[in-house]
């Protein structure tokens, strides 16, 4: 509700400053917050100086006013490797230097290929001489071969069918008393001869598909030393540092570059050990990155599970998108970790504090009077401004103070 009256105004002039506002006759009052009363129409008493034709008045209440922990920190890598020579060789080229962006699997960097190319081709020709000796013909594989079918065996099995023979004919003889028994014996051995070889024979044929399995590990180590000599990024990256150049022999470790992922970022950050208790994991936080006036949302990571006894501090991340790699690790930054969203607390607009030789007052309205009284300021916002001491909720005061000139 609108009530329009007169008001009287009456300025006391001290020696530097006007100490005291009255409001006489009459006083509109507009109550907080955006809260629907328009402003009342304010009238001067003849001989008084101009006045504003509103004032404006706001009825102090709480506001929701999340609250936060506020920390600093600094960007760091999502990751961050040492690429280092999987094999030892000389290096044919480096394709990278500081700063360039690699995608995972692009190639840092390139060893002579000589080597490891000879290396695969001596391992396929001894996989290929094991294959040969198991009689099998190219891209023929040796699962369900048939011992007797080796070439080796074959041979082995066709002397102990002779021997076979000539001691079943021997036995023959023998009864017709046509051979002596010198001679039976003979044959009798030869044919345990023939009979040994042929089963060492088989034998010999899972020895050597067990070699021909050693042979083939051999070959795929040869051709991943091979694959290796090309030193690929693991990840998407940005190159910090390179550690090599063409020409330089590397040993197994060697390194080559340090790659570092900055997409995403992570802020990182101490909260003092009195706050700690309240941070949770999947808390809001409002980052803000040294040089940049736009805040980042992100939300609590990761949180440490102790705090640094050196400095009594917990250690907390936030992931950063950096999708444009416009943020660099190692930057300053701070941020407000929201521990508490649904706080409120009292505040009024940021024109109805006037300030003075560092003392912040509003201008209180009681009893039809407007008084300067000191309060105690927070966090500000822009628009608003916490009260923290010195004001209570239901108090009215000049909305506008600034723009109507009220002084001190």
């Amino acid at each position: 509700m609108v009530r329009s009256l007169g008001l009287a105004v009456r300025y006391c002039w001290g020696s530097w400053f006007a100490a005291l506002l009255c409001l006489g006759t009459g006083l509109a009052v507009l109550a907080g917050c955006g809260g629907g009363e328009m402003p009342a129409a304010v009238s001067a008493q003849a001989g008084d100086p101009p006045l504003p034709t509103d004032v404006e008045l706001y009825t102090v209440v709480k506001r929701p006013w999340p609250e936060g922990v506020t920390v600093q920190g600094m960007l760091v890598g999502d990751e961050r490797v040492v690429v280092g020579a999987k094999v030892a060789g000389r290096v044919k080229e480096v394709r990278v230097d500081l700063g360039a962006s690699v995608r995972a699997g692009d190639v840092l960097a390139q060893l002579e290929g000589e080597d490891f190319d000879l290396r695969v081709q001596q391992a396929q020709a001894q996989v290929e001489e094991i294959r040969a000796k198991l009689g099998l013909r190219t891209g023929e594989s040796e699962k369900g071969l048939d011992p007797s079918k080796v070439p080796n065996v074959l041979q082995e099995a066709a002397v102990r069918n002779e021997a076979k023979v000539n001691l079943e004919r021997a036995r023959e003889l023998e009864k017709k008393e046509a051979i002596s028994a010198e001679e039976l014996l003979q044959r009798q051995a030869a044919f345990e001869v023939a009979d040994s070889r042929y089963r060492t024979a088989l034998n010999e044929v899972g020895g050597q598909l067990a070699l021909l399995a050693v042979r083939r590990a051999e070959l795929e180590l040869a051709r991943q030393a091979q694959a290796d000599a090309i030193i690929r990024a693991p990840f998407n990256g940005v190159v910090e540092q390179r550690h090599t150049a063409r020409g330089a022999y590397l040993q197994v470790g060697h390194p080559v570059v340090s790659l570092v992922r900055i997409d995403p970022l992570r802020f990182q950050a101490g909260v003092p050990e009195r706050a700690a208790i309240r941070v949770r994991p999947k808390q809001r936080v409002r980052i803000q990155v040294e040089g940049r006036r736009a805040w980042v949302e992100s939300e609590v990571a990761r949180i440490s599970p102790s705090v640094d006894p050196a400095n009594r501090a917990l250690l907390i991340q936030a992931d950063i998108p950096n999708r444009e790699l416009s943020l660099r690790a190692g930057m300053f930054a701070q941020a407000e970790i929201v521990v508490d969203p649904t706080a409120q607390v009292l505040a009024v607009p940021a024109e109805a504090i006037t300030e003075f030789a560092g003392v912040e007052k509003v201008w209180v309205v009681r009893n039809g009077r407007a008084e300067a009284r000191a309060v105690e300021t927070g966090r500000r916002n822009g628009a608003w401004v916490e009260i923290r001491a010195n004001l209570s909720e239901g108090e009215r005061v000049v909305a506008k103070a600034q723009s109507l000139g009220l002084g001190p």
